[in-house]
C-alpha cells in the first residue's frame, strides 16, 4: 500500500509512505482529501472507514 500527501498549491512537494499490506493492523483516515481513498478501502475491506 503507498500513501501520497500531496500539496495542493505544490504538487511538486510530495510526502510517500509505503507499507506492505500484510503489516497494517489498524489504518484511520480522515480528511477530506481521503474520501477517495476510504472508498477503495471500503470496497477491498470488510470494515466501515466512516
Amino acid at each position: 500500500m503507498q500513501l501520497n500527501d500531496v500539496d495542493a498549491t505544490d504538487l511538486t512537494a510530495r510526502v510517500q509512505v509505503k507499507l506492505a499490506y500484510a503489516d497494517v493492523n489498524y489504518l484511520e483516515l480522515g480528511s477530506f482529501k481521503t474520501y477517495g481513498v476510504t472508498a477503495i478501502l471500503e470496497r477491498y475491506m470488510a470494515e466501515d472507514f466512516h
